[in-house]
């Protein structure tokens, strides 16, 4: 009795594999039909090869089985059409160069007569599982192949002993080759290796050979002058000893475009193309390092353009734009290669901090006095007019100098020094060179040291508070005061605004010292009104600082709710200046401090800018007309017009006009004349404690 072999197939998910018998005998059909269903099989039976070609338009068999006696093209017309599944024949044993020339053909196995039914289950088992292993091996060698070619990575072997190698069609695709094309490592690879990475890559492939694997990033020169970078990882194959070395390849071109791209855009400036602080910060600390072992000095040029903001203003942004890559180009020119700090590129001496702020690096200067020598060809090469949106334009710079290391020996000293030096020449007149010296030293050290105390001195309620009276200049009473921030130092004593201020502003402090000025400024006056006296006006001045913090306005209206003073005798003095560095925005902050209730006064009116036409757009309440011009009205033409005109300005637009500096009976009497709203200076009282200032309150002047 025959042995009824296992099924494998019958609990396999899914339809079954097919498989078509060619053979004109129904006997013999039959049979195989029963044998290929019991092996868990779907039999598929053609008559004819005609018949069996016509089916596999529908049918794609996973095997076919040829009996019967095919000429040589219906068996290759059949090979041909199943060329993705295996071809049995059944051929009488006897008949060898049938078989062989079947072969030839494309068939993949053979049975002979009488066939053995048995055996044929299994060898179709057999032959259907390894044509799915090699279809399987076929698909992931496909598959491998377009992963290899998405991410630009193919391989190679290379046989050190008769420097033959082999490679995939990716690696000729990345070198742009033909298939057939390398014969030799030399021929691939060292006829297109960009010659600066010839060495490195030498280095990378001896690593290899000697048994540690490398890798090694280089360029390559392609067909039609095409450069490419490519990351290779090299290994050798086999043990110890062997001249075997196999790597792979990888076309990271479009990858180091798009590095390169993001450091232009980390450490570049997009205006000028110039370095930008970040790396001009990480070149001048690898010079200072250089300097220190080399025992050389280093210069830092810190430049200032003298009157941007007025070209940027008047002609636009983009002639401004225009300037500022024109002076990056002159400030390289200006600079021998014997001046570069990093020699990788020659603009790595030279950044734009951002603004229209330049710094130079100067490096290897056995003396100090060659950076005096570069500032200077920077001024003349500066100076040369230069045509902006139709109009011929000069440019003047403001530089400082600092040398390591007698100026200090890290880097941020160094550029903050320079900067200190650069606003000694805007002090002097601006369109000059100025080196730290000592006296800037001194004053730096005797700064810091200031700031110090400054912190000390908000900790330990060493401010206070000091009162200058505002006179009705009609009725010659008090009409309100001027909070005025005083620091009794317990050693100096009283130390001048003069000298605490910008360090407060320098520093960030002017913001909590403002703060506290309001809010010390509104508890006095609820003071005086609890002592029974009548509500006068307080204004507060409002530095740049201030008026940019965002918590401005919260923090005025929690003052308000803590000390319960009503915003309507609250005044906040603001310059022009501040106004008008961004007057759209100064407009919103005076609107929104109108809706509290507060009055607004323009501080210092007629030393700044020419803005007399934002007036009428400002909810502005008084103009402070300037001592400068007070000082003189009784005496200087000039200042007596200007006087009266702000006056008659101010009146035109219901502005009330307070005039400062006040000394004289002479000045009050013209202010009188002209009808100035109200006065304020030594003639009726210096700035005072409250304690004195209370007196005043009632006081008939």
């Amino acid at each position: 009795m025959q042995r009824e072999l296992p099924n494998q197939h019958m609990n396999r998910p899914g339809p079954l594999e097919k498989v078509m018998v060619i053979a004109s005998d129904a006997d013999f059909c039959s049979r195989m039909h029963s044998v290929i269903e019991d092996a868990g099989y779907e039999p598929v039976i053609a008559g004819s090869s005609e018949a069996a070609i016509v089916l596999m338009q529908d049918v794609l068999p996973a095997l076919v089985i040829l009996a019967g006696e095919p000429d040589d093209a219906t068996r290759h017309s059949c090979c041909r059409f199943v060329a993705q599944a295996p071809v049995i024949i059944v051929a009488d044993g006897h008949d060898v160069e049938a078989i062989r020339e079947a072969f030839d053909q494309g068939v993949t196995d053979f049975i002979t007569r009488p066939v053995d039914w048995t055996l044929l289950t299994l060898r179709l088992q057999y032959i259907l599982r390894t044509s799915r292993t090699m279809q399987q091996a076929r698909t992931n060698e496909r598959l491998l192949a377009e992963a290899q070619r998405i991410a630009n990575l193919g391989n190679w072997a290379w046989d050190l002993s008769c420097d033959e190698i082999e490679v995939s069609d990716q690696s000729c695709r990345i070198f742009g080759v033909p298939r057939t094309s390398p014969g030799t490592f030399y021929h691939l690879f060292q006829s297109a290796i960009h010659d600066d990475d010839r060495a490195g890559f030498d280095r990378a492939i001896h690593q290899a050979v000697q048994g540690h694997p490398a890798d090694i990033e280089f360029r390559i020169h392609v067909q039609g002058g095409q450069e490419k970078t490519l990351l290779m990882h090299a290994e050798r194959s086999g043990p110890a000893g062997s001249s075997h070395l196999f790597g792979t390849l990888q076309n990271i071109t479009e990858r180091k475009k798009t590095e390169e791209s993001i450091r232009r855009l980390a450490y570049f400036d997009t205006v000028t193309g110039l370095p930008n602080r970040t790396l001009f910060s990480e070149h001048l600390k690898a010079a200072l390092a250089k300097a220190s072992r080399n025992g050389t000095c280093v210069a830092v040029m810190f430049l200032d353009l003298d009157n941007f903001k007025r070209i940027n203003d008047s002609l636009g942004h983009v002639a401004g734009d225009q300037l500022l890559k024109e002076v990056s180009v002159r400030l390289q020119q200006s600079i021998r290669s014997t001046d570069v700090a990093a020699r990788e590129s020659s603009d790595d001496t030279v950044a734009r901090l951002g603004g229209d702020e330049f710094t130079v690096l100067l490096t290897d200067m056995a003396d100090a006095s060659h950076a005096g020598v570069v500032a200077e060809r920077i001024l003349d090469s500066l100076s040369k007019p230069l045509m902006l949106a139709g109009n011929r334009v000069s440019i003047t710079s403001s530089i400082g100098i600092a040398i390591y290391p007698d100026d200090g020996h890290e880097s941020d000293v160094l550029l903050k020094h320079a900067d200190a030096a650069m606003y000694q020449v805007k002090y002097k007149g601006r369109n000059g060179v100025f080196f730290y010296d000592d006296e800037l030293r001194r004053r730096s050290q005797d700064r810091i040291h200031l700031e110090g105390e400054l912190v000390k001195a908000l900790e330990r309620d060493e401010m206070t508070l000091f009162y200058q009276p505002k006179i009705d200049a009609n009725s010659s009473t008090v009409s309100g005061f001027e909070a005025l921030i005083r620091w009794i130092h317990p050693e100096r004593g009283m130390v001048s605004p003069i000298d605490f201020i910008p360090v407060a502003e320098d520093s960030g402090l002017i913001v909590p010292m403002g703060k506290w000025v309001i809010r010390t400024a509104c508890r006095q006056h609820v003071a005086w009104l609890k002592a029974g006296l009548p509500p006068v006006n307080i204004s507060v001045n409002l530095s740049c600082h201030q008026f940019a913090d965002h918590h401005l306005l919260a923090s005025i209206e929690q003052i308000l709710a803590e000390t319960g003073v009503d915003p309507a005798y609250l005044e906040f003095e603001i310059t022009e200046s501040v106004l008008m560095k961004d007057a759209e925005a100064a407009l919103q902050v005076l609107s929104e401090m109108k809706a509290m209730g507060l009055k607004l006064s323009v501080d210092d009116f007629g030393t700044g800018y020419s803005s007399m036409s934002y007036l009428k757009h400002f909810p502005i309440d008084v103009l402070k007309i300037d001592r400068s011009f007070v000082l003189d009205i009784t005496t200087d033409e000039q200042d007596a017009t200007i006087t009266s005109a702000i006056i008659s300005l101010a009146g035109a637009l219901g502005l009330a006009v307070v005039a400062e500096g006040v000394e004289t009976r002479e000045q009050l009497d013209f202010l009188r004349q002209c009808n100035c709203d109200q006065v304020q200076g030594y003639l009726f009282s210096p700035p005072v404690p409250a304690d004195r200032a209370v007196h005043l309150i009632t006081k008939q002047f």
